[in-house]
């Protein structure tokens, strides 16, 4: 049967085999022979689809015109790539003498300027790239729509159709015309575009070049003769040939006086003096509500010029784009300021006094630099002036380091001051006279950018804790509850702030960069390289923010649901723990994905090096992930919480933190018991307030076997019921427990609403249930042994 059954199987199996590659092959040869219907192949469009194709392109056009809308616009590039060619033509403009003592800061400043058209140019860029991108994928999109049409005027169509399929056809050509047309236009103009940005960056490129060789130049300039000395001719013939030097005329031609400047500044001076009138009414109104401040009551006697100062100090990066004699204007008012705000916030004489000799002598030589003193006079002002000021700078070192009442630093810093005043006064004597300007006013503007710091500190340290006494923060309790902390953390933030943004400036001062923005750029990009990825200085500061403010955002939120959000749920302390550490680790987890992602490193990586670390966890960090693990559970389960009182290996004590690796129990000796989380998930635990805080008390007693059971057993149920800490309900009970080997076994028990109070409660009972037994003649015995002696030693000789 089964060698029939494979034969069967065996034949089936032959005839397919044979029969289907025939059948297979008369078919093929068939088509080969049969002529192809060309209706067959080609593809089928009727009236229906045409109409649906012709409302897709309308779609398709009008999204295409809404995106050259929604665009940059070619006449705004034009004109932004216009301006740019003016720019750059007044970085041609000549740069002055290098031997001028102001040439350093020129060329300083052209090349802060070229940067920032080097700026807008990547900007105008950063634009026409992804526009021009876009236009040919569109071009491309069209191109295939003028395929398609095409296909559509090969089809033949039926006679009742004619005419609208002509129709439909005509527009069709006529959209897909125009859009193309408007593509290439487009595509030109952007590709102009592009060819201007690249000439004007290769020409900005090469003038960058120039003027950072001027910068280098300028820099060892400083420590060139770049004029004759004091003790040559030639210096005293250049005094007499300037004695014909008018003095007017530089005022006349000050740009701060035409009215173009008042035109397009006359804003910011109205904004500054409603500043000023604000910040004034301010610090008058602290004075009122806060006599006793003394901070107040000595900016009350300068309330104007301290808010000048302010306003000024605030204003700096907005005086920048100005015109000189427009900075020059607002220098000299910050100077003046500086000396009536000084002179009330330095306690001592010799304080006061430094600063009207340190900043009066700069005023004038501002304004003499303002009216273009010829250069011999300047000259011989700055000589006089370091030549003035180092003697009284060491004089006045030498006489508060006698008397003590000093810091160190003090007589370091006038010490300082009259050294770099000698080598004013050399360098100009000797005809470095760039060296000579440059260090003179730089040390200056150093020790005014460290007043108007140590000012706005001392206003800030006052200000923002009034700021928060407002009624609109008022309204928020968890700012009034964690008012200290929050000033504490806003000043310490904004000191680092003071401190960096101080250090930029001082660079900037001293032509180390040619622009504070320029330090931040310059030193934000100093870095390392891991693998693909550089890390610089601004992406780890970026980061360490990024950390900052998940942090303190988890603080706060938590001080939110503390003082706001808890009491109002009514929602129990322990959940509250629980809520707020799952908040806390589930943003700190945030902030670190943020941090990694700042920096550079894809997620992806992140997960092989977690998947790494979970490998090494196995190894050696089983103990610490375990405690985290259980730590969680503890949070979510809620075996424990906070201000339980558990008991752990006969050890009684009270939960009083609940922490990420371990558990912190309050004992009643007064010490803490730190325990890893995990023994409190594997371990046994006793929680006596699981569920509430009242527990059973049990007292046991014992009383002589001659002794009235029924009358022990009332007396101690009235002993029980007659305590006041003692609930009614459940009612004290006495228990008959046993009989023991020389006492009657008794138990009594009762209740608590309060744990704590155990101790107290069973000393009480114990000590009342003695005096009752003694009053009632009820003995309470204890355990009596008769020991008997025997003597089983071996009988000696001498006994026999």
């Amino acid at each position: 049967m089964k060698k029939s059954l494979k034969l069967c199987v065996f034949g089936l199996v032959l005839s397919i085999s044979v029969i289907c590659p025939a059948h297979i092959s008369c078919s093929v040869w068939a088509a080969e022979d049969q002529p192809v219907d060309p209706a067959i192949t080609a593809p089928v469009f009727d009236y229906l689809s045409l109409q649906a194709w012709f409302g897709e392109l309308r779609d398709l056009h009008d999204q295409f015109e809404q995106s050259l809308l929604a665009g940059e616009g070619s006449d705004s590039l034009g004109e932004t790539l216009d301006e740019l060619d003016l720019e750059l033509d007044e970085l041609d403009q000549p740069l002055g003498v290098p031997t001028d003592e102001d040439y350093l800061r020129t060329v300083l400043d052209v090349r802060d300027q070229a940067r920032m058209i080097r700026d807008k140019l990547q900007q105008v860029k950063d634009v026409i790239g992804p526009e021009l991108d876009g236009l040919k994928n569109a071009q491309k999109v069209w191109q295939q729509q003028t395929d398609k049409l095409a296909q559509y005027k090969e089809t033949p169509f039926s006679e009742e159709t004619a005419a609208s399929w002509t129709t439909l056809m005509t527009e069709s050509e006529k959209i897909i015309r125009q859009t193309q047309q408007t593509i290439r236009e487009k595509i030109a103009i952007m590709s102009e575009h592009l060819a201007r940005a690249i000439s004007q960056q290769n020409h900005l490129e090469g003038k960058t070049r120039h003027i950072d060789q001027l910068v280098k130049q300028a820099r060892t300039g400083l420590f060139r003769q770049t004029v004759p000395t004091f003790f040559s001719g030639v210096f005293w013939g250049e005094i007499r040939s300037s004695l014909d030097w008018a003095l007017f005329q530089p005022l006349l031609q000050n740009e701060l006086l035409k009215k173009t400047v008042f035109s397009q500044y006359g804003w910011l001076f109205v904004l500054q003096l409603m500043a000023i009138l604000v910040v004034t009414r301010f610090f008058k109104r602290q004075r009122i509500a806060k006599p006793e401040d003394g901070f107040f009551d000595k900016i009350s006697l300068r309330p104007w010029s301290t808010a000048l100062l302010v306003v000024i100090a605030v204003s700096i990066p907005m005086l920048k784009t100005g015109p000189a004699s427009y900075r020059l204007f607002y220098l000299i008012c910050a100077c003046l300021a500086s000396i009536r705000v000084m002179n009330v916030q330095l306690t001592k004489g010799w304080q006061q006094k430094l600063t009207v000799f340190m900043l009066t002598p700069y005023i004038a030589l501002l304004i003499f630099r303002f009216i273009q003193l010829p250069q011999p006079f300047f000259r011989l002002y700055i000589a006089f002036i370091a030549l003035w000021g180092a003697p009284l700078s060491f004089q006045l070192a030498r006489r508060i380091s006698r008397t003590g009442g000093e810091t160190n630093m003090a007589v370091r810093g006038l010490q300082l001051g009259g050294y770099m005043l000698v080598l004013v006064f050399l360098a100009q004597v000797f005809g470095f006279n760039a060296l000579a300007t440059h260090l003179y006013e730089s040390s200056v503007q150093t020790v005014l950018l460290v007043m108007f710091v140590y000012l706005l500190w001392n206003v800030t340290r006052k200000v923002l804790p009034a700021i928060l006494d407002l009624s609109f923060f008022g309204r928020w309790a968890f700012i009034m509850a964690n008012r200290t902390v929050i000033v504490k953390r806003l000043l310490t933030f904004l000191m680092i702030v003071f401190i960096v943004v101080a250090l930029f400036l001082a660079l900037y001062i001293w032509g180390v960069y040619n622009s504070p923005q320029h330090a931040w750029h310059e030193i934000s990009q100093i870095g390392f390289r891991i693998g693909a990825h550089d890390i610089t200085v601004e992406l780890i500061i970026l980061g360490l923010l990024a950390l900052l403010v998940t942090w303190y955002s988890s603080l706060a939120l938590q001080s939110i649901l503390n003082e706001e959000v808890y009491p109002r749920k009514e929602i129990e302390p322990g959940i509250g723990v629980s809520i707020n550490r799952l908040v806390h680790y589930a943003l700190v987890l945030i902030g670190f994905f943020w941090f990694v992602t700042i920096l550079g490193f894809d997620l992806k990586n992140v997960t092989i090096i977690g998947g790494a670390l979970g490998i090494g966890v196995g190894f050696g960090l089983q103990n610490i992930v375990s405690n985290f693990v259980s730590g969680l559970v503890l949070l979510v389960e809620r075996p424990i919480r906070l201000g339980d009182v558990v008991e752990i290996n006969n050890t009684w004590g009270e939960i009083l933190k609940l922490g990420l690796r371990s558990t912190v129990v309050g004992t009643y000796d007064g010490s803490e018991i730190i325990i890893p989380n995990s023994d409190l998930i594997t371990q046994q635990v006793t929680n006596w307030t699981r569920l509430d805080r009242i527990s059973r008390l049990k007292i046991q007693v014992g009383v002589s076997y001659d002794s009235d059971v029924k009358k022990v057993m009332s007396l101690l149920l009235e002993i029980g019921q007659a305590h006041p800490l003692c609930l009614k309900e459940p009612s004290p009970k006495v228990h008959f427990t046993a009989f023991g080997e020389s006492s009657l076994d008794f138990e009594l028990w009762l209740w608590l609403d309060e744990l704590s109070n155990r101790l107290k409660v069973k000393t009480e009972l114990m000590l009342q249930i003695f005096e009752r037994f003694q009053q009632e003649k009820i003995s309470i015995p204890f355990p009596q042994r008769d020991v008997h002696l025997v003597d089983q030693s071996p009988a000696s000789p001498l006994d026999k």
